[in-house]
């Protein structure tokens, strides 16, 4: 338990290093979809550009959002949570795309053929 004067100011570094990374996912939720749903439509070129479009907005929104969280605070660790959200969020929306490219899946149909089309009613 840390006591004295350096307890309130790590509570707050500690709560700002939390908001920046969950805060960061909420503005991926609001800009992005999941990525299930990359990997599902990733294989169309189109799709696959337009994907990585906003990942790349997403990014940039977070950092202007952080960098001004950085700048009324006085603290860096808006910017060190934000910062292992937007690495997290990169590789795993990256990962879904570069499946979906290797598997030219293009829509929500089953690429084994075991789906809803594969139903005989």
């Amino acid at each position: 338990m840390l006591l004295g004067s350096a307890a309130p100011v790590r509570a707050l570094a500690a709560l700002l290093f939390i908001n920046g990374y969950y805060e960061f996912f909420n503005l991926a939720g609001a800009f992005l979809s999941s990525p299930w749903t990359m990997e599902s439509f990733g294989g169309d070129p189109g799709k696959n550009a337009s994907a990585r479009k906003y990942v790349r907005r997403t990014v940039a929104r977070g950092a202007l959002v952080t960098g001004a969280g950085v700048a009324i605070s006085g603290m860096w660790w808006p910017l060190i949570g934000t910062s292992i959200a937007a690495v997290d969020l990169w590789l795993t929306y990256n990962g879904a795309l570069a499946k979906a490219e290797q598997s030219g899946s293009v829509g929500w149909e089953s690429s084994s053929g075991q789906g809803w089309k594969g139903l005989t009613w």
